[in-house]
C-alpha cells in the first residue's frame, strides 16, 4: 500500500518546539515516545555540531500548563495535546544550584555582599558596550505595511507571555504589552478603515464598555466619593482604549485598612480614593502624594515611541504586518487590552497566535539584545 509522506505526518502527535535562542521546529511524534526522547531529536535539530551538547543539560516545558515534562513519561502520559507548543530550555547551571543550596544551609551567606575586588573579579571579562544603532525613521518602516500582498496562512508559533520572564517582571512585561498593541492599533486604524467586520468588533466591544462604565457609575463601597458621569466614548478603536482606560480607572477599589488609616489623618475621600490609586494602594505613598498636592496625570495610556527602534522592529516584521490587515487580529488586542489574562486564549486560536508570538520574540530580542555598530 501506498503511503504518502503527508499521511506519515498526521501519524503522530504534531508539535512545535522552541529552542532557548528561538528557532522553532515543528515535528510529528509517537505518542508513547517519551521526554528524554524527544530531547535527544531536539538537540539534534538545534545542535547538530555541537558535540558537548547532552540531555542532561535541557527540560522541555508545556508553557499551557507552565509545568516541566517528567523525563521518563510518554507524551500521552504527560496528556500533551496535538499541535501544542513545548520549550526546549536550557537547565541552571549546576554551580548556580549548588550555591543556591549553600546559602540554603547557610543563610548568613546570603546577607554577604560582594567585595570590590569580587566584582572587578567577575567583570573584567565584559565586553564594552558600543554606540547603540540608530532607530530606522518611522517613514522607512510605515509605508511596507500598505504593501503587503494577500494574508497567507501563518505557522502556528505560540507562547506564554507570562513565561519568559520571572514572576516579578510579568507586570512590567504587561505594561510593555500595552503600549505595544496601543501603537500597532493606531496602525491598524488606516488600514482596517472601512472595513465591516472592523466596525463590527468596535461595535461588540463599544457596547461590553459601556455597559461596565454604566455598573460604575455609584459610590465606592465603604467611601463617599463617587466619579462623575462617564464622558461619550467613540465606537472606534482610539475610542474603544479611551473607554478601557475610563473604566480600568472607575473600578478601583481602594484598600479599606489604608484608606481608614488615611481618613484618620483628616484627608477626604476623594483624596484618598485618588491617592490610593495613583500608588497602587500603598498607604505611605499616597500620603506623600496627597500631601505634595498631586494630580491624577497618568490616566491616558501611551503607546510605544514611533520614532524608537522597537515599534520599527514590530511593523517591520512580516508575520506582524500582515495581521495588522486581520479585524480579528483588531479584536484580539482590544480583548487583550480589556484584560491581559485574555492573552493566552488568544495564543491558542491559530489566526492571532503568528501575530502575537512574534510581538513576544521582538520585544524580547530588542530588550535583551546587545548594543551594536
Amino acid at each position: 500500500m501506498f503511503v504518502s509522506e503527508s499521511t506519515l505526518n498526521f501519524m503522530g502527535t504534531k508539535l512545535q518546539l522552541i529552542s532557548t535562542e528561538g528557532h522553532s521546529w515543528d515535528a510529528a511524534f509517537d505518542p508513547s515516545a517519551t521526554v528524554d526522547s524527544i530531547k535527544r531529536l531536539a538537540i539534534q535539530y538545534f545542535y547538530p555540531s555541537e558535540s558537548s551538547v547532552n540531555p542532561d543539560q535541557f527540560r522541555v516545558i508545556y508553557p499551557a500548563e507552565s509545568r516541566t515534562l517528567t523525563e521518563h513519561h510518554a507524551l500521552h502520559e504527560e496528556r500533551v495535546k496535538d499541535n501544542e507548543v513545548l520549550l526546549f530550555v536550557r537547565r541552571r547551571h549546576a554551580a548556580s544550584v549548588a550555591s543556591a543550596s549553600t546559602a540554603h544551609r547557610n543563610p548568613d551567606a546570603e546577607l554577604k555582599p560582594p567585595t570590590a575586588a569580587d566584582i572587578v573579579a567577575a567583570t573584567k571579562d565584559l565586553p564594552v558596550p558600543s554606540t547603540p544603532v540608530k532607530a530606522k525613521p518611522l517613514q522607512e518602516a510605515i509605508p511596507a505595511v500598505h504593501a503587503l500582498p494577500g494574508n497567507p496562512q501563518a505557522t502556528h508559533n505560540t507562547h506564554q507571555f507570562a513565561f519568559d520572564d520571572a514572576s516579578e517582571h510579568n507586570v512590567d512585561f504587561q505594561l510593555e504589552l500595552r503600549k505595544i498593541i496601543i501603537s500597532l492599533i493606531s496602525v491598524m486604524v488606516t488600514l482596517l478603515h472601512g472595513n465591516p467586520d472592523a466596525d463590527l468588533v468596535c461595535q461588540e466591544m463599544y457596547t461590553r464598555i459601556k455597559q461596565r462604565l454604566k455598573s460604575s457609575a455609584k459610590p465606592i463601597e465603604g467611601t463617599t466619593f463617587q466619579y462623575p458621569p462617564p464622558p461619550e466614548i467613540e465606537c472606534t478603536p482610539h475610542g474603544i482604549i479611551s473607554g478601557l482606560t475610563e473604566a480600568k480607572k472607575r473600578e478601583f477599589r481602594p484598600n479599606m485598612k489604608a484608606f481608614e488609616g488615611l481618613k484618620e489623618m483628616g484627608f477626604n475621600d476623594e483624596q484618598i480614593v485618588e491617592g490610593l490609586r495613583a500608588n497602587k494602594n500603598a498607604k505611605d505613598a499616597a500620603c506623600e502624594w496627597i500631601l505634595a498636592g498631586k494630580k491624577n496625570t497618568n490616566d491616558e495610556e501611551e503607546g510605544l515611541d514611533q520614532n524608537g527602534h522597537l515599534f520599527a522592529a514590530l511593523v517591520s516584521a512580516p508575520t506582524i504586518r500582515l495581521g495588522l490587515n486581520s479585524p480579528k487580529t483588531l479584536l484580539a488586542f482590544l480583548n487583550i487590552l480589556e484584560s491581559p489574562n485574555n492573552a493566552n486564549t488568544w495564543l491558542n486560536d491559530t489566526d492571532t497566535a503568528p501575530v502575537l508570538s512574534a510581538i513576544f520574540k521582538i520585544y524580547h530580542a530588542e530588550k535583551h539584545a546587545a548594543p551594536t555598530e
